[in-house]
């Protein structure tokens, strides 16, 4: 049993041991309905017909040996107390971008894939990872061999924002107001999506449309309702702008991670808000950002930029971490 344990929803599926690319049960839950990780979990148990000895938690969170704690929900996990109470012979906790790493293997490049940038051609052994969601993840991967892999996730979304034009240095200063530090997913997940939207209607004094204003009002998740104001026929003005600055902001942090890691072997975007605008707005502004880097432009125009547009990549990575190669 494979769960993907986000900030806002726990997907789960069922694997055999010998492939990892093909789920044999699957359910989401959204985590609102649920007091506990061990809550869900029993829920996921009670409708599945399977059996499942072992147990991979891809946790939204920071993991420590056998324990857990996620950033953007107040869950505990301890590996030895699931397996007693679920009696599973092992439990393996690890970070989501870990196991988001560990899917690259499985991913088909011509239909689980979306390339935003071709680079080189010269496909390296380095990977990077950034992926917005309700929080900002980031990781790497690495080619150890023809079957084995080092997969990595980090805390890297919780650096220090750094803001790339004059436009998103007022952002910064706007937010420092108002806290301090600040982070990359404060502005690059779906936790900042309404902080661009307070930027642009609160300092810059931008008036949003009249379908948005009462949409936000009466509703709960507002950052569906701001992206999809800037993406839908009847685009808000404002709801536009923050969608390309959103995807800026993402740009600019990946095009940051490809240098730092080298990665040419591809930057690879995950997370569930990119998926949802591909054929409804254009790229470009992340592509831009990704490749502006000054003396290295020339160096991150090699690197190739994929988007996975695998929905289940996070547990296939899991499933593919428990039984595939060399892991971190």
């Amino acid at each position: 049993m494979v769960g993907d344990i986000g900030g806002s929803k726990s997907e789960f599926a069922i694997f055999s041991s010998d492939d990892p690319a093909t789920p044999l049960d699957f359910r989401r839950y959204a985590n609102s309905g649920f007091n506990s990780a061990e809550e869900v979990m029993e829920k996921y148990l009670s409708q599945c017909s399977h059996s499942p000895q072992t147990a991979c938690l891809a946790v939204a969170g920071v993991v420590e040996a056998e324990r857990a704690q996620m950033t953007n929900l107040d869950w505990h996990f301890d590996a030895c107390a699931l397996a007693a109470r679920f009696s599973f012979a092992k439990v393996v906790l690890i970070n989501d971008m870990t196991a988001l790493a560990s899917s690259l293997p499985l991913l088909d490049r011509n239909h689980q894939l979306m390339t935003l940038n071709s680079g080189s051609g010269k496909q390296g052994a380095v990977c990077g990872l950034v992926a917005p969601g309700t929080g900002l993840g980031e990781g790497l991967f690495v080619r150890l061999g023809q079957n084995s892999f080092f997969a990595l996730g980090s805390e890297g979304g919780h650096g220090g924002f750094s803001p790339a034009d004059k436009e998103q240095l007022e952002l910064l200063q706007w937010l420092q107001q108002k806290v301090s530090p600040v982070s990359w997913e404060m502005v690059a997940s779906g936790r900042g999506i309404p902080a661009l939207f307070a930027y642009y209607t609160q300092h810059c004094g931008m008036a949003p449309s009249g379908r948005i204003t009462r949409e936000l009002a009466g509703g709960d998740d507002q950052t569906r309702i701001i992206i999809d104001g800037g993406v839908t026929g009847d685009r808000c003005p404002v709801c536009a702008r923050v969608v390309e600055l959103f995807l800026a902001i993402v740009g600019s942090e990946a095009g940051n991670l490809a240098l730092k890691l080298n990665a040419t072997g591809g930057i690879y975007l995950g997370g569930g808000i990119l998926p949802r605008l591909v054929g409804r707005t254009s790229f470009a502004p992340l592509v831009t950002a990704f490749g502006a880097k000054g003396k290295m432009t020339e160096l991150v125009a090699r690197i190739p930029l994929y988007l996975i547009l695998e929905k289940k990549a996070v547990l296939m990575g899991g499933a593919n971490f428990v039984t595939g190669g060399q892991r971190g």
